[in-house]
């Protein structure tokens, strides 16, 4: 994505009623790690470059409104302290701590498969090649439906659903 200095690589860029989101995600694989206000600095730099660069094109309708920094860790209090002081937007694991990941997560009940204590990594692979990507989905599917559209054995299927479907009910 252009900015007004240079190109910057963004995750997500979201538009509703011209106003524009420039949002970055950050993937920890491991739940020890936090994101710290390094992290919340580049970001916010980013957000000004791109935002310069839309306001400076007069023949630009879309209006850049908000940064966002959503990550599946916790951040560090300076992050956050950063963030509100300059009006960068974050969700992470336990925070904003009404809707955070976590909440939503819990919420929407939008357990990744991954969660699901008997999966294997092939499990994994052939339910992502089914577009099956959320315990819910599982959950939705009778056992018939669910062995079909898994191309699993029936007794990981078995396993998988019952799992799914108490996790989910």
């Amino acid at each position: 994505m252009n900015g007004y200095c240079i190109t910057h690589e963004v995750d997500v860029f979201a538009v509703q009623d011209n106003k524009g989101y420039v949002i970055e995600c950050k993937y920890h694989s491991n739940g020890g790690n936090a994101t710290d206000v390094k992290i919340a600095l580049y970001i916010h730099s980013r957000f000004g470059d791109i935002k310069k660069a839309y306001e400076s094109d007069p023949g630009n309708t879309i209006h850049i409104a908000e940064g966002w920094l959503v990550t599946n860790t916790r951040c560090t209090s300076d992050a956050l302290k950063y963030a509100e002081c300059v009006g960068l937007k974050i969700v992470s694991w336990k925070y904003p701590e009404q809707q955070s990941l976590e909440k939503m997560i819990e919420n929407k009940m939008l357990y990744p498969v991954t969660i699901l204590s008997s999966v294997k990594k092939s499990s994994i692979v052939a339910l992502f090649r089914n577009n099956i990507m959320f315990a819910k989905d599982i959950a939705d599917m009778d056992e018939i439906a669910f062995i079909k559209q898994s191309g699993l054995d029936k007794a990981t299927a078995n396993t998988l659903k019952k799992e799914a479907d108490a996790l989910c009910r």
